[in-house]
């Protein structure tokens, strides 16, 4: 009976060691996950933007296009106005905490070096935290709370710039009047810059 009971005793340090690997592993995803979710938000606004041709959002979006990437779409975003710079420079942080989850070591947390220190510089702007937490104040001190709170404010941040956005329009061709004008003056132009020099 005793060699029974030694036998089903549980090993609370292998326990310990599991229920903190499961939790990592669940930082682990929640980060990596929270970052996608984040990503197909920017696409869809860039979507939103873009000129109603699904096949050339697909192919300049969608893998391997040139704006398929994470990052390409932060720049892209950012050049075309639909992102401050102060929010490009979040998303960048962002980035680079789901790089350090996905490409470092399984044990990596919020409280992982230099995942933590990213953490630590972001700004969710806590007025927004209270706005859209209805909980406690946001922890400053932190990590996982001030990454989840940046994700949060980016997505609403996306959300209310995706409802205003108008989309653009396709061009209409340049008719052969337009260029002609366009030539003419440019011609006009030239013989006045001749005449002066």
């Amino acid at each position: 009976m005793a060699d029974e009971q030694a036998e089903k005793k549980i090993d609370f340090q292998k326990l310990s060691e599991s229920i903190q690997s499961i939790m990592v592993t669940a930082e682990r995803g929640m980060a990596i996950s929270g970052v996608a979710k984040l990503d197909d938000c920017l696409k869809q606004l860039l979507r939103a933007f873009f000129i109603n041709n699904e096949k050339a959002c697909d192919a300049l979006l969608d893998d391997p296009g040139p704006v398929s990437t994470f990052g390409a779409r932060i720049e892209l975003a950012f050049v075309l106005g639909l992102i401050s710079g102060n929010e490009r420079n979040t998303f960048n942080l962002i980035r680079k905490i789901r790089n350090d989850f996905i490409h470092g070591s399984d044990e990596r947390s919020f409280q992982t070096p230099p995942i933590k220190d990213r953490c630590l510089n972001l700004d969710p702007t806590p007025g927004i935290w209270k706005l859209i937490s209805n909980s406690k104040p946001l922890d400053p001190n932190n990590p996982q709370e001030l990454f989840l709170g940046s994700l949060r404010f980016l997505v609403a941040a996306i959300a209310y710039r995706g409802e205003a956005l108008p989309r653009r329009q396709k061009p209409g061709s340049v008719t052969d009047e337009q260029l002609a004008s366009l030539i003419e003056a440019e011609m006009k132009a030239s013989e006045r810059h001749k005449e002066k020099g």
